[in-house]
């Protein structure tokens, strides 16, 4: 052993710089694997350690408030603590030593009052007493430095906000902010962090902010003096599985409240924590080994590269009387100290690179991270390194040990052998097996719900691990082909009479399958760069447009009232209060449209009849069968149940729209939205669904429908597609106001548009009014930004890392090819090639690869863009105009990693002198 490992090393240091490079590939994605396993257990401890921290106590007790957890101001038994209620508790409480805090959270609309170019925004209002809050630890603020925020919160009207408010708002200390609903203000007393509340399980206050105000002034600004939550502290010593049973004692007293109560343990906490911890780490370790796979690759060709340079040592070796299996053990030593050196490198690598993740990961899990150096990320990356590197190797070593004696007699030949077909299957089938076991250990054990697999000898887990595999290799095999037939193709490009560019595309073409690989790796990170970017910005601007056109205004109003549980009357008298509000704010409302939803359903198309079809006998029949075909596996007959039930499904949704905007016409592909020459008649815009389509909708049909017993007749004007992207939301079937008659809504949306500048002074003038809000469609905007900047944070950070790991790759293909052309390169020099020349042909070769790595990422993602769009809106977009700067700065980081590679691999060959050079050939 110690005449392998000798041997090993003292080839690897002759051929240093291509083993360095070698180890780099390794190293790059060892490195991307230690920093996400080390974000992996970063969040894992976030999640599950100060679990009190985060509950606020052992058990909270949460009084759900309102529609979809918006308060509106409103409050009642369901969603508060009572007097009584919080009695009952306290002296619970008591009975169990716990220490009880109340405070009430609800939903606020705040905006800075003294900047008119601001805007309402929704927050999460804290109204707490600051003697006892917070439950657990203390909360200081960032500004001013370091002070205590019950220090701060001495007066009525005063606030605390989160830094991420402050930023959005651009709010300092001292600045007065307004609460809509209400004619007082606040002034900002002090700034905190925003993951003293923030976290997964507060969304809102994550993406918007939060406020801290004192529980006395909660009647002025509308709200209930009640509390809606409640936290409760044992002492010290008290075990998890006493929490947890003092949490099921709890349900003794509360099952006697109205309405739900949510109580909410550390226990379970930890529980439902610790499973999204392992998902996270799971799913950031598995995006991860793609960088190490690509390194793997790296070592396959640096070694055949290796063996290619030394197939007269290798037969000289078998003529001294080395057998096979000795040549292989020679060179798997070598392949597994790549393997090592590459690991130990890429994991001092990674621990630096896991503070670049450590700043994603916080964005991604909205909460504080705890950065440290994790040995269990550190031994987990260099084994897989080091494991994934003699996988690799197999391949390299099973060419070297076919090198055949009699070549050391040719000697000016080089002779490569090739794999046998059982030798290329059993190879792959090794690769298939050890890597699948590995991304299955990783995935980890699965709930089996296949009777016959749980006796198994394989575990699930392992079977889907080598699937995954199987498939990830089959995907990567057809890319590397088509750029392999791509790459070939450039190769037969003019080169207008420029020698260096035709040796540079002459040189492209004769290492196709390396230079794939080289451009598959580029082009991936710039995929997923690309991707990420190109469809947030597509998304917005199909939902910025959207917004404004489908509701007619830039600022949306919703009150209680003006949901179906109002009465009727109230809704006309708020309805009328709302009207005289904008009456008094004159030209500031340039346009005002109110739409009106309601339920229905379709009685005739055209010519065909659906009078009778929905009764319940009919669906009730159908769905039997329906699940007696299911139990036969009969899918034909299930398409003919699916298709009849959809047409039994008649009931639709119907919008009415009145409005003044001139403009206002809905997103409309086929005929005609509605305008204002509409109103009265019996003109209408359906969606075009797959019910529509198979009844005949068409331009021109006549659409009987029914809304509150009363029948309807419709002419279509007009279509929308739909589909996954539906940029016209209002309702099935769009109407103009007065053709439903005085069929009562479901529901009322009022939206004004606001003359340019003057909408926060709209917003306030509406905010006077009791329990209404507004929504600026800038605010939505703004929301689907973040919502997508908070769930890209994870793919572009595997991005960034593929890209960089990328880079290497590219050095240690230029390197290899260096080496490889050494004898080329002494004959140009010979011939009278300058070293400049020598290295602008380098250059121009590799720009070319990472150039057309890079546009290849860039157009499969707009391809993928269009064709979403195509289907979704029949409007391709193809390159948003907000992700145009971000492409431009990919092709150029593209291109500079090709520039470096070539400089940093090529000058000891350029700089060699031709003689040396062409002696050792």
């Amino acid at each position: 052993m110690i005449f392998y490992i000798q041997y090993a090393l003292r080839n690897l240091l002759r051929n240093r710089r291509w083993s360095l490079f070698a180890m780099f590939a390794v190293g790059a994605g060892v490195a991307t694997i230690v920093a996400l396993r080390t974000l992996g257990l970063s969040v894992s401890e976030s999640l599950t350690d100060n679990i009190r921290l985060s509950n606020k106590g052992d058990i909270t007790l949460i009084r759900p408030t309102g529609m979809g957890g918006f308060s509106f101001g409103m409050t009642n038994e369901a969603n508060i603590f009572t007097a009584s209620q919080r009695e009952m508790i306290r002296e619970w409480a008591g009975q169990n030593q716990a220490h009880m805090t109340e405070y009430s959270m609800y939903n606020l609309q705040i905006a800075p009052l003294d900047n008119p170019s601001a805007m309402f925004s929704f927050m999460t209002g804290l109204f707490i007493n600051p003697a006892n809050y917070p439950p657990v630890g203390e909360i200081r603020t960032i500004d001013p430095p370091d002070v205590l925020i019950n220090d701060l919160l001495t007066q009525d009207d005063v606030v605390i906000i989160s830094d991420n408010m402050a930023r959005t708002q651009n709010v300092a200390v001292g600045d007065w902010l307004t609460v809509a609903g209400s004619d007082q203000t606040l002034q900002v007393v002090g700034i905190v962090d925003t993951r003293v509340e923030a976290g997964m399980r507060s969304i809102l206050a994550a993406l918007f902010g939060f406020a801290y105000i004192h529980v006395d002034h909660s009647p002025t600004l509308g709200f209930s003096t009640d509390f809606n939550q409640i936290s409760l502290t044992f002492p010290a010593g008290t075990t998890l599985e006493q929490i947890d049973r003092l949490g099921d004692s709890l349900y003794s007293v509360t099952d006697r409240f109205p309405g739900r109560t949510r109580i909410l343990t550390v226990t379970r906490i930890l529980e439902q924590n610790g499973l999204i911890a392992d998902a996270i780490s799971t799913f950031v370790v598995v995006m991860g080994l793609g960088a190490l796979l690509i390194g793997g690759v790296g070592i396959i060709n640096t070694m055949l590269v290796m063996i290619r340079r030394r197939t007269e040592e290798i037969a000289a070796l078998k003529t001294f009387g080395l057998k096979g299996r000795q040549v292989a053990t020679l060179f798997m030593m070598e392949a597994l100290l790549l393997g090592v050196g590459g690991s130990v490198l890429g994991g001092l690598a990674g621990v630096l690179l896991s503070r670049l993740t450590h700043v994603y990961g916080e964005r991604f899990v909205m909460q504080s991270l705890t950065w440290k150096i994790y040995p269990e990320a550190l031994l987990f990356g260099v084994t897989l390194g080091v494991v994934v590197t003699g996988v690799f190797g197999v391949i390299p070593v099973l060419t070297a040990i076919r090198v055949r004696p009699a070549t050391i007699l040719r000697p000016n030949e080089v002779i490569i052998p090739t794999l046998g077909i059982f030798q290329s299957v059993l190879a792959g089938l090794f690769v298939v097996v050890a890597l699948g076991l590995i991304a299955g250990q990783i995935i980890g054990p699965l709930p089996s719900q296949i009777p016959f697999w749980r006796n198994a000898p394989i575990p699930l887990h392992m079977i889907v691990g080598m699937g995954i595999v199987i498939l990830t290799l089959t995907i990567l095999a057809l890319l590397t082909g088509v750029l392999w037939l791509m790459i070939w193709l450039v190769g037969k490009f003019p080169a207008f009479g420029w020698v260096d560019l035709s040796l540079a595309l002459r040189n492209l073409t004769t290492r196709r399958l390396r230079t794939a690989t080289t451009m598959l790796a580029i082009s991936t990170g710039v995929f997923a760069i690309s991707s990420i970017t190109l469809y947030g910005a597509g998304i917005q601007q199909v939902l910025s447009f959207a917004l404004a056109d489908s509701f007619g205004g830039d600022i949306l109003i919703v009150s209680p009232s003006s949901f179906l549980t109002a009465s009727p009357a109230i809704r006309q008298s708020n309805q009328n209060y709302l009207n005289a509000q904008l009456d008094q704010i004159g030209d500031a409302v340039l346009y005002r449209t109110e739409i009106q939803t309601f339920s229905g359903k379709i009685l005739e198309v055209n010519e065909h009849s659906l009078r009778g079809v929905d009764s319940e006998w009919e669906q009730e029949r159908l769905l039997d069968e329906f699940a007696a075909a299911g139990r036969r596996g009969d899918f034909v007959e299930l398409d003919r149940l699916r298709r009849l039930l959809d047409s039994l499904q008649t009931p639709i949704t119907l919008a009415s729209v009145h409005t003044t905007n001139p403009t206002f016409s809905g997103n409309v592909y086929i005929g005609r939205g509605l305008t204002l020459q509409d109103v009265g008649t019996n003109n209408a815009v359906v969606v075009l669904d797959d019910r529509m389509r198979e009844w005949g909708l068409a331009l021109g049909s006549r659409l009987v429908i029914q809304a509150r017993d009363q029948e309807f007749i419709l002419n279509v004007v007009g279509l929308v597609q739909d589909s996954l992207i539906q940029q016209d939301t209002l309702a099935d079937v769009i109407v103009s106001a007065g053709v439903l008659g005085n069929t009562p809504p479901n529901f009322v949306l009022n939206s004004v548009q606001a003359a340019e500048g003057r909408t926060l002074e709209v917003q306030l003038a509406i905010g006077q009014l009791p329990y209404f809000f507004t929504v600026d469609v800038r605010l939505l905007d703004s929301l689907i930004s973040r919502l997508i900047d908070q769930f890209s944070t994870l793919p572009l950070l595997v991005g960034v890392l593929s890209l960089g790991a990328a880079g290497v790759i590219m050095a240690n293909t230029v390197a290899l090819a260096t080496f490889e052309r050494r004898r080329q390169i002494g004959v140009l020099k010979a011939i009278g090639l300058k070293r400049r020349q020598v290295v602008t042909i380098m250059l121009l070769e590799n720009i070319t690869i990472s150039l057309l790595g890079a546009m290849i990422g860039i157009i499969a993602s707009a391809g993928l863009l269009a064709g979403l769009t195509w289907f979704g809106l029949e409007e391709v977009m193809i390159l948003p105009a907000d992700s145009r700067p971000v492409l431009v700065v990919l092709v150029i980081v593209s291109v500079l990693i090709g520039v470096v590679a070539t400089l940093l691999s090529v000058q000891s060959a350029t700089n060699e002198r031709v003689m040396n050079v062409l002696r050792y050939e």
